[in-house]
């Protein structure tokens, strides 16, 4: 005979778990597809203003706050997790651990270290715009910036992953 009882608590934390991915995956998603277009497009081509970097601005702040949460939500999914599978021996909850740690720390680095040197140079190019192409300051910062969309991508694949592996692990129906 199978025992049926249902831990409510594990449930909860289950979903609670997949909420807390799901919406950080969701505006990981909606700053790349949304918010920073939106707010070039808006701003770039203003007559007299200098819009890229005023937009730029906006995108800082709004991706400051994203890296920052990110290394928040980190925290509370990790101990969600734990609540949801307290068997830490377990190998797929050793994995997903892991992974939800990585998702932490690209946030971390995405904020205090990429983000901190784009904000030096930003500062020391004034209007990035007026600052020659071939400037190794410019180069520079375009690198960083590749290297902020990259950590970004990676965060929202590796959330989508620890999201369909957990949800599909957690979610499918028990066979006997």
């Amino acid at each position: 005979m199978s025992d049926s009882r249902i831990d409510s608590g594990r449930v909860a934390a289950r979903l609670a778990f997949l909420l807390v991915l799901g919406l950080w995956i969701g505006a990981m998603v909606y700053f790349a597809a949304v918010a920073a277009p939106a707010a070039f497009a808006a701003l770039a081509d203003q007559p007299g203003l200098p819009g890229r970097q005023l937009a730029g601005s906006v995108v800082r702040i709004a991706l400051g706050t994203l890296n920052q949460s990110g290394v928040a939500m980190a925290v509370v999914a990790l101990v969600l997790l734990f609540l949801s599978e307290p068997n830490v021996r377990n190998r797929s909850t050793a994995v997903l651990a892991v992974l939800v740690i990585v998702l932490g720390v690209l946030s971390f680095v995405a904020h205090g270290v990429v983000s901190a040197r784009l904000d030096v140079l930003r500062t020391a190019m004034g209007v990035i715009d007026e600052v020659a192409v071939d400037d190794p300051r410019r180069l520079e910062f375009g690198r960083l910036h590749g290297v902020s969309v990259l950590l970004l991508a990676v965060q929202i694949l590796v959330a989508v992953g620890v999201f369909v592996t957990s949800g599909w692990r957690w979610l499918r129906p028990v066979r006997d």
